[in-house]
């Protein structure tokens, strides 16, 4: 396998076929990152390039680290994708029935249009909502709405050209064909958590208006279980003019909705894949789509997605690690759901 460099305009500067290691690590729910370590005669041309790319996959790497550790050096970096993280969402903007596939394309056209647009779902990826948004990440407000409906993006770069492309995308559901379990032979290495500490299933969203005269909404998914309230202070989403109470509550119920997406139960597997399985990885399974994972023993099965896929090339070997499900929370993230 090469790695080729690039430079600013995505031309090839260098293409190394020996290298002591490459992790490239595919992420469903936020750009994916990689590590290129190299022999330290190297090092100029890791100052000089700006990508890494490789032919086998999609994605394109931005150099954003690189150093000299002698006798070698080495290069880190996220996807194209945070190319997103570029930008806030200003000023604000407003969508009506919009689905979270029309949203995003929007966003982009509006904030980055010198990324082309892909060609739309059919049908489109989401449902109909109506929201509005001023000062957020685009990246963060990107990936937050399309991973409420399951779904995910990228961005693209056609060599040739230097094009950029972002599109929305949604893995495949594969949980009655690709199961994983020891037993079946196809993981080397298992691990399991699930935690509901704070899972909250009920929502008081509060709008405009102070005192007595504030409107709220109520989100109930509790279906008769003991109530785990969070309050939500949407008093950022104003009613429009014209804008009856009812769509009014309806942009403020989907809020609510929202919200609670960021609260559920965490269920997590950390797994090694077999690569010599009967189960091939990029075609049986792949980032994003929803797979069975099965522990006999203790009597775990859980349908999760594929969330991460870890490759890593060292000394002539691969191995493939795979996430399934959500992780717990890092603290900024954390802090951010707590704050917002």
């Amino acid at each position: 396998m090469d790695v080729y460099l690039l430079n600013g305009d995505f031309e090839i500067v260098k293409i190394i076929d020996d290298f002591s290691s490459l992790i490239w690590r595919r992420k469903y729910n936020e750009p994916g990152n990689f590590e290129l370590h190299c022999v330290h005669t190297l090092f100029a041309e890791f100052v000089a390039a700006k990508y890494v790319y490789r032919s086998d996959r999609a994605e394109v790497g931005i150099i954003e680290n690189y150093g000299l550790n002698f006798p070698s050096c080495f290069c880190k970096g996220r996807f194209l994708e945070c190319l997103l993280a570029d930008k806030v969402i200003y000023p604000a903007q407003t969508f009506s029935g919009k689905t979270q596939e029309t949203i995003a394309r929007s966003l982009i056209a509006v904030l980055l249009p010198d990324i082309s647009l892909g060609t739309v779902n059919s049908p489109e990826i989401g449902n109909s909502i109506t929201t509005q948004v001023t000062g957020d990440n685009l990246m963060e407000y990107i990936y937050d709405r399309l991973i409420s409906v399951g779904a995910s993006c990228s961005v693209t770069c056609d060599l040739g050209s230097g094009q950029l492309t972002f599109s929305v995308w949604k893995g495949t559901d594969r949980s009655t064909s690709a199961i994983f379990s020891q037993e079946w032979d196809n993981l080397k290495s298992f691990s399991y958590e699930c935690s509901d500490k704070d899972y909250r299933n009920y929502a008081v969203v509060a709008g405009q208006g102070e005192g007595s005269a504030r409107q709220f909404v109520t989100v109930d998914h509790s279906d008769g279980d003991r109530r785990r309230e969070i309050f939500v202070d949407a008093r950022d989403v104003q009613q429009e003019e014209n804008e009856s109470a009812q769509d009014y509550a309806a942009r403020l119920t989907q809020r609510g909705e929202e919200k609670l997406a960021q609260y559920e139960v965490i269920q997590k597997c950390d797994a090694d894949i077999d690569t010599e399985s009967s189960l091939r990885y990029r075609e049986d399974f792949d980032l994003g789509d929803v797979c069975t994972v099965k522990d006999d023993r203790h009597g775990i099965i859980c349908q999760k997605r594929i969330t991460e896929c870890e490759e890593v090339y060292e000394n002539g070997s691969f191995t493939l690690s795979v996430v399934f499900g959500e992780g717990y929370l890092l603290l900024p993230k954390y802090l951010e759901r707590k704050l917002k």
